[in-house]
């Protein structure tokens, strides 16, 4: 696993980085960021499980038992799931910004 450090988007500043952080821990969201690209291509390989497993852990999430949920599963489960929640919030993020420069 290569290090990857050129991930386009400055995670310091995001607040949705901020709330995985508070809610799974900082080590193992920063684990996750860091080698991004191999927990990509384990999702791609994986997609079911992956899928399955982030819709199961949103339902966990509102009932206040996220954290538990994600330490239940394999540990490039939990990495996947967390660079697939930090990818969706950077695309919608990056949509609304061309949307709103475009008004």
């Amino acid at each position: 696993m290569g290090n990857n450090s050129d991930m386009g988007f400055r995670w310091s500043n995001c607040l949705l980085i901020d709330i995985l952080c508070s809610e799974f821990g900082h080590e193992k969201v920063h684990q996750a960021l860091r080698f991004k690209h191999h927990y990509q291509a384990f999702k791609r390989e994986n997609p079911r499980l992956v899928s399955d497993s982030f819709n199961t852990l949103s339902f966990q999430w509102q009932i206040g038992r996220s954290r538990e949920y994600l330490e239940s599963l394999a540990e490039e489960v939990q990495y996947s799931i967390i660079c697939y929640l930090a990818e969706n919030y950077i695309n919608d993020k990056t949509r609304a910004d061309c949307v709103a420069n475009e008004v």
